[in-house]
């Protein structure tokens, strides 16, 4: 009996290969999430920061750093966190 042979596949009929294995839309979700929870977090700061100078009965001074800080942090963090993925990834490829 004579084996039949399928022609090769052109690139268009090909199936595609996920390189994550399909999980880039729940980092993206993630970082949505992410992302609402923190700038609602910074937005509402104002009322925070009341209850923060009542509960340690402290200055206006000392008590904005908690807010200016968590401001610095988040945006300092997203530099050291995408420096810190191409390090890896570059890493990981060798």
């Amino acid at each position: 009996m004579a084996k039949t042979v399928a022609p090769p596949m052109t690139k268009a009929e090909a199936p595609s290969v996920v390189p994550d294995g399909g999980w880039g839309w729940m980092v993206v979700l993630g970082s949505f999430i992410l992302h609402i929870l923190l700038g609602g977090l910074s937005r509402s700061y104002g009322l925070i920061y009341l209850q923060l100078r009542e509960k340690f009965n402290s200055t206006a001074a000392i008590t904005a750093w908690v807010g200016g800080m968590f401001v610095a942090f988040r945006m300092g963090g997203s530099k050291l966190l995408k420096d810190g993925f191409h390090i890896l990834n570059g890493h990981f490829n060798e």
